[in-house]
């Protein structure tokens, strides 16, 4: 019942409690750009901008078991793909992106240098976000952000081009 968007400050505590998360299970986190409501031990996280008192952001992760399969078949393919080194050495956490709903989905962290995406990988976390903070069109124009291109393998772009320097032959 919270959209990212749409829903007011004030109806907030109100739909957390219609669906059983109590005050008491939430903290609260003021800032001057923000308020944040932390309910779970930072399971759900509600971002309020405090100068629209307008839910701009809503992320989660999920306390059962979801699939990517099952995200796919409820909300359609992702439009994007990251796949992002930035956690230890040898490791990637790949994110798909749906621009429609404006919503990213996290798989867990993995070593390695490809990430096998089935439809039974399971979720890590889901965040919805206004258009102010999910940027659409960043998405489209940079090369970053790859296609969906089905299940299958994934990896990180290269860090640096790989650019081809022509040898100089030397002749007598």
């Amino acid at each position: 019942g919270i959209r990212a968007g749409e829903t007011q400050f004030d109806q907030v505590m109100p739909t957390l409690e219609k669906n059983g998360i109590t005050s008491s299970n939430c903290l609260t986190e003021p800032n001057v750009s923000w308020f944040l409501f932390n309910c779970g031990v930072g399971r759900l996280n509600v971002q309020v901008d405090t100068q629209t008192n307008i839910v701009n952001a809503v992320w989660l992760l999920p306390n059962d078991s979801i699939s990517l399969g099952e995200i796919i078949e409820k909300y359609g393919e992702p439009d994007y793909v990251t796949v992002d080194q930035e956690g230890a050495p040898g490791t990637i956490h790949p994110r798909f992106y749906w621009n429609s709903i404006r919503m990213l989905v996290t798989l867990p962290e993995i070593s390695g240098e490809a990430y096998d995406v089935e439809k039974t990988t399971e979720v890590e976390g889901i965040d919805f976000s206004d258009e102010n903070r999910y940027r659409t069109a960043e998405k489209e124009s940079n090369p970053y952000y790859k296609p969906w291109n089905g299940y299958g393998m994934y990896q990180p772009p290269e860090t640096f081009p790989s650019i081809t320097t022509p040898l100089a032959t030397a002749t007598p």
